[in-house]
């Protein structure tokens, strides 16, 4: 008899452990559904050349290409983002026609140089959603070029404004802010003449959804007073977050330069780029999506708790 009972209660439990087990499909669905299963986090990267997307150099030795295993996506060609130098071409708003979203992973390796690997791999992750980089970066802008009347502003605006139209309409679109690379072409502006035009183009942004700037602070040995004004705006306005000053320990030497002294290496761009993502990892959208997600599938975990209680208990009761 007790050899019966120990059976069935072993039963029992084995049972409960099915139940379980044929209901996770429908807790992992509660949890993507919450979480952002067709939710589109989407960051914007802008600023001058530093911001822009480069072409991975694989001849050299530090040329690493990140390999992202997810959904992630940037605007531009089939084998490229986009990329002007200023002024940009006055025919971009035929250009942008012929751009498009298309995913990083699409050919099985991301081959493109930049920030967009890094922060797109690690934001997908963290979120459980899809992500999409928008980069408006043009080469040698001054920050007043970039400004909303001036045709970088222009520009900028006509790029998000493509790229957000051409978003499958299955996602919800979420806006996590927008990176801010730039000051090279600013070095000998008056930091109050600085601050002025960047908040001219941080007012664009947040009426246009991006509430949260990630500054990064330019290398203070090309962008000279650019480099000063961007700590003091992060000190002075809360929705302007200071994400990485490490491009001031940037040289040819440590291979974080290229060449030419001014542009960061694809090493170089990893780091700023995890920098970046560590900042962006801290607000509340990204670092809630997990326990949000829990706490919405919580009433099943309930459910399946007590159903598993009542099975083992009614096996246990009958071998009683």
């Amino acid at each position: 008899m007790r050899m019966a009972t120990a059976t069935t209660k072993i039963l029992g439990v084995l049972v409960s452990i099915i139940v379980a087990v044929s209901l996770l499909p429908v807790l992992t669905e509660t949890a993507d559904s919450v979480n952002g299963e067709d939710n589109l986090e989407v960051l914007v990267i802008a600023g001058q050349s530093n911001a822009a997307y480069r072409q991975v150099d694989v001849s050299l030795i530090n040329e690493e290409i990140p390999q992202p295993v997810t959904n992630v996506y940037y605007y531009g060609t089939s084998t490229q983002p986009i990329w002007f130098g200023y002024p940009s071409n006055p025919t971009y708003d035929q250009t942008l026609a012929s751009y498009d979203i298309y995913s990083m992973v699409s050919n099985g390796q991301w081959k493109i140089g930049g920030y967009e690997p890094v922060l797109a791999e690690s934001i997908s992750k963290k979120s459980n959603c899809d992500v999409l980089i928008i980069n408006v970066g043009i080469s040698s802008a001054t920050i007043a070029n970039l400004t909303p009347q001036q045709i970088g502003g222009e520009y900028t605006a006509k790029v998000i404004e493509d790229a957000l139209s051409k978003v499958d309409s299955k996602y919800h679109i979420d806006k996590l802010g927008y990176v801010w690379i730039q000051g090279e072409s600013n070095a000998g502006t008056a930091v109050d003449g600085y601050i002025q035009q960047f908040n001219i183009v941080n007012d664009w942004y947040h009426e246009h959804g991006f509430e949260k700037c990630y500054m990064v602070q330019t290398r203070p040995e090309n962008s000279g007073n650019a480099a000063i004004a961007q700590l003091k705006i992060c000190q002075d306005d809360p929705t302007v977050i200071l994400a990485s000053t490490a491009p001031a320990t940037f040289t040819v030497e440590n291979g974080l330069m290229v060449s030419d002294n001014l542009h960061y290496s694809q090493q170089g761009r990893i780091i700023v780029g995890e920098d970046i993502d560590s900042k962006i990892s801290l607000t509340p959208h990204i670092r809630d999506a997990t326990v949000g997600g829990l706490l919405h599938v919580l009433p099943v975990l309930v459910i399946v708790a007590i159903l598993m209680a009542a099975i083992s208990m009614i096996y246990i009761r009958r071998s009683d």
